[in-house]
């Protein structure tokens, strides 16, 4: 087998212009990757990181100048094929995520709808079909030989993810599916790896685990490209870092010189005062129950999801979930929203009707704004940016009904307050995965609806944008006196208007109550 690192030039760009559709994302790109390197491509949301970390392995079209991969001279074993930068290069993004789960998962509710569904990938399947059939040139391995190779590879072990191989990647949650997507990247044993936001949906244990993974992958053959809109989190065995910032490379260069140019706006200020108002005075018992759950269980493949769960909110309190991933989270909530089939075989009232007692989904889904990565990975129309926030008023993916002026005029006021103003009459799929997170926030909060649910709305946001997007969460309980149930792996991106907390491990409630003062410092 060649050795890779006996290579000094990896990959070259020379005065390279990208272009997505007819519109040109980035210009002037002059970048090489050499054998001895790790790069962090780092930048704001829609600065163009994922755009050029797709280039690399030519999944985006070159407009003008060259990219080169110095390491193509090689052809397939055994055949006159030249070999492509996808057979020595994997990558992990959000739309690898949207792809491979769109596949698997067709439409949003399926992953609730499959319970009784013999068909489908097995976790194991699924990272036996990720590794693919080269191995990065080596001979093709036997289905047998791909498992044995998953099952012991350090990956499995570092992400804990062995207990997962046997359940249906549809039942997986989204932190567990990302750490899939992850391990069967790294068993293609690549020459260059490309992890855009691998953080997103990990909670804190899962993080700790892939960067000590990534620290002895950085020793070895492997290069890695690490993605980022947060430079505070990039590994340690990173060398050199590339900044974007409007289109072209604002900084390049060894690691430690490049983020001292990294900009002071990007850290988040500590969280205002929780706003007080005469609604904190209300007696509890005279505060209206939005919803109700009784000894809920939840159960898929002989496997209990949620376990005798007990839970009350009242109209106006706030309150954070939060838990490892496969906790039961996503769960938890598709109970409230009525997606999930067992919602009816368990005790679950929300706003005071029993689930199952004729109301149609729709009737409930009214009064709920929803946010998540779920519903971000299946919404993929081609709708202008207003029309995708204008969606919001029918619970509709898509827009298949006329919007009011005045409803259009409310939808742009939401669009000023997160900043997208600018983006009214882009396209929904030209944007960055970070925006769309921004216009779908709009979308779960045009309607002003009674209870307003958000699973990670921050997942895949940089700093300014996280500041953003919590100020305006902030800002709706203060005006709107809305209820909230907000979930997140991250402590210190609970809104400053959280008042209640709820955690959940492996299916169970493990505390419960009003949110203690310290809890969740923004940084």
């Amino acid at each position: 087998m060649t050795d890779h690192r006996a290579v000094s030039q990896l990959v070259s760009f020379h005065d390279v212009t990208l272009q997505l559709r007819d519109q040109r994302i980035l210009r002037a790109i002059t970048w090489s990757i050499r054998s001895d390197e790790h790069w962090a491509i780092i930048g704001g949301n829609g600065s163009g990181k994922s755009v050029l970390a797709r280039a690399l392995y030519g999944a985006v079209p070159v407009v003008s100048g060259e990219v080169e991969h110095h390491f193509l001279n090689r052809r397939e074993p055994g055949t006159n094929r030249p070999r492509s930068a996808e057979d020595f290069i994997a990558h992990v993004s959000f739309e690898d995520h949207q792809h491979f789960i769109g596949q698997e998962s067709p439409y949003l509710q399926s992953r609730w709808n499959s319970c009784e569904r013999d068909s489908g990938l097995t976790t194991l399947d699924a990272l036996c079909f990720l590794a693919g059939d080269t191995f990065s040139g080596r001979r093709r391995k036997s289905r047998t030989g791909m498992k044995e190779l998953a099952r012991n590879a350090p990956a499995t072990r570092y992400l804990d993810i062995a207990s997962l191989f046997e359940r249906k990647l549809a039942h997986l949650s989204n932190g567990e599916m990302r750490k899939v997507l992850i391990a069967g990247a790294l068993l293609r044993s690549p020459l260059i790896l490309i992890l855009d936001e691998p953080f997103a949906g990990l909670d804190y244990r899962s993080r700790r685990a892939l960067r000590s993974l990534l620290s002895g992958l950085m020793k070895g053959a492997t290069r890695v490209i690490f993605v980022s809109s947060h430079p505070n989190e990039l590994p340690r065995g990173i060398t050199h870092v590339l900044r974007l910032e409007g289109g072209t490379i604002a900084a390049i260069g060894e690691k430690e010189k490049v983020l001292r140019t990294y900009p002071d706006k990007w850290d988040i200020p500590p969280p205002a005062p929780e706003p007080r108002g005469s609604h904190r005075r209300r007696t509890r018992d005279l505060v209206p129950v939005l919803f109700k759950i009784s000894k809920a269980c939840v159960t898929y493949g002989g496997i209990r999801v949620l376990d005798k769960v007990n839970w009350t909110v009242r109209e106006e309190e706030r309150w954070a979930v939060l838990g490892p991933n496969g906790s039961g989270k996503t769960t938890l909530l598709s109970l409230i929203l009525g997606d999930n089939p067992q919602a009816y075989a368990n005790d679950i009232r929300v706003f005071g009707k029993k689930r199952g007692n004729g109301e149609t989904i729709w009737d409930v889904k009214k009064h709920i704004g929803f946010l998540s990565p779920e519903l971000h990975i299946h919404y993929r129309k081609t709708l202008t940016v207003l029309e995708i926030v204008c969606s919001g008023y029918f619970d509709s993916i898509g827009l298949y009904r006329e919007c009011s002026g005045r409803r259009i005029n409310a939808a742009l006021k939401w669009m000023r307050a997160l900043g997208l103003s600018a983006l009214a009459e882009k396209r929904f799929d030209e944007l960055s995965a970070g925006q769309q997170r921004m216009v779908l926030l709009a979308r779960a909060s045009v309607k002003r609806p009674r209870l307003l649910i958000l699973d990670e709305p921050c997942h895949g946001l940089d700093p300014e944008n996280k500041r953003v997007v919590l100020d305006a969460i902030d800002a709706i309980a203060r005006r709107e006196l809305n209820s909230l149930i907000y979930v997140t792996h991250r402590l210190e991106e609970l809104p400053a208007c959280i008042s209640h907390v709820l955690r959940l491990r492996n299916g169970r409630i493990t505390a419960k109550g009003k949110r203690v003062p310290a809890l969740g410092k923004r940084r």
